[in-house]
């Protein structure tokens, strides 16, 4: 949204060298946005200029938040002449709640790179959404996809848990298909093997039993729309591969919001929740006794100890985490170090509604893009995993109080 449109002029006769001055502008930024940026317009100049010298920092909202702008004039030679600087300077917020603003600044601290972070209520509201819907590069997150197309498969009972599925050896991205070792697991162990340890082999049996179109179709299903599998996972994005993969946090949402409230699994759901990843990060248990000292202050002896980890037991967690990083280049052609990192999947958290504990179900998800310090990428997508949560903890763990 535009906060801020102004335009100032300046003008004299026979400036002299050095003729300069400072504007300030201020604006509003509303609770419910963020400073995104600033600019400066040239509209007319002669021996004048204008750059923009002050501006909020991104994502601050509040009251009187200022821009400011340094004008001159060169008199040049011979010093003679009238001189003139004429500028607009315009300032724009983009939607953002306050859960949003905390998590994203805490990650961009972190790191130079893009950042982008989802949590929406299954079956509700988007609580923290930041480019939400830029295509990034999953890596292993992806996985999750290929999870959910073979119980479909097996749902309807074109495939089994039981069946036997060939895995190609540790060369498969390189090696004859006709020629590759293989070993043989069960459909059960595979799929496991490829949740669980992100295993790649596994994850390739899984894309040569069903096929790549067999997945995209189940993506279009599902209403993943900027989701593309290009390069088979664990072959790298290299053009000879296929370029990169691409997907969205909307996009993966979408899949895991259809576990959650589509029940596509009748019949397997537990295989399925067996299969995945499925265990509480511990900076969540800590944000429980975090957010609880602080209810506690607020209402001394309303949440016992007993009451804490009964709120503890009931959170679960299924996801998928991935993470590339090697050579790569932008669309200019220019080489870089690519990182890529990130994480999403399915959060329920109890809550109690007239003595009866209920499950709150949230789709949760991060990324991290193109940072130029592998550390630092992972430290922030841990960062954002760990606090976009925070609010809904509190909400919920409010309820047994």
């Amino acid at each position: 949204m535009e906060r801020l449109n102004q335009t100032k002029k300046h003008s004299g006769n026979n400036p002299v060298f050095g003729d300069r001055g400072t504007d300030t502008f201020t604006f509003d930024v509303p609770a419910n946005e963020a400073f995104e940026r600033a600019e400066i317009e040239i509209v007319a100049s002669n021996r004048g200029g204008a750059r923009i010298s002050e501006r909020p920092a991104t994502l601050d909202s509040g009251g009187g938040k200022r821009v400011g702008v340094n004008w001159w004039f060169d008199g040049g030679q011979p010093w003679r002449g009238n001189g003139l600087i004429e500028y607009t300077v315009k300032a724009f917020t983009i939607s953002m709640s306050a859960a949003t603003r905390r998590v994203v600044r805490l990650m961009q601290g972190l790191t130079d790179a893009t950042c982008g972070v989802y949590l929406k209520r299954v079956g509700g509201d988007v609580l923290v959404a930041s480019n939400e819907n830029a295509k990034f590069e999953p890596a292993s997150t992806i996985k999750a996809l290929h999870l959910y197309h073979a119980f479909r498969e097996i749902e309807r009972g074109a495939a089994t848990l039981n069946e036997m599925v060939t895995l190609p050896g540790s060369d498969f991205c390189v090696a004859n298909q006709d020629n590759d070792p293989y070993t043989r697991e069960t459909m059960r162990e595979t799929l496991r093997r490829m949740m669980r340890s992100s295993d790649n082999s596994a994850t390739e049996a899984i894309r040569r039993r069903f096929g790549k179109a067999s997945l995209r179709t189940t993506a279009a299903t599902l209403g993943m729309s900027h989701t593309e599998l290009k390069h088979n996972l664990g072959c790298g994005w290299a053009p000879e591969m296929g370029g990169h993969n691409w997907t969205t946090l909307v996009d993966l949402g979408r899949l895991f919001e259809n576990v959650a409230a589509g029940n596509p699994f009748p019949n397997n759901q537990a295989a399925f929740n067996d299969t995945i990843q499925n265990w509480v990060f511990p900076e969540w248990i800590d944000i429980v006794d975090q957010e609880a000292r602080r209810l506690e202050a607020e209402q001394p002896g309303r949440l016992s100890a007993a009451e804490i980890q009964t709120f503890k037991n009931g959170m679960k967690n299924y996801f998928k985490p991935g993470g590339y990083e090697g050579p790569d280049q932008d669309g200019g052609g220019r080489s870089f170090w690519g990182v890529y990192t990130s994480l999403a999947g399915l959060l329920i958290l109890p809550a109690r509604r007239n003595n009866v504990i209920e499950e709150r179900k949230f789709c949760h998800g991060v990324f991290v893009s193109n940072g130029t310090t592998p550390a630092n990428c992972y430290t922030a997508r841990v960062t954002g995993t760990t606090e976009i949560v925070r609010e809904e903890i509190r909400n919920a763990l409010k309820t047994f109080q």
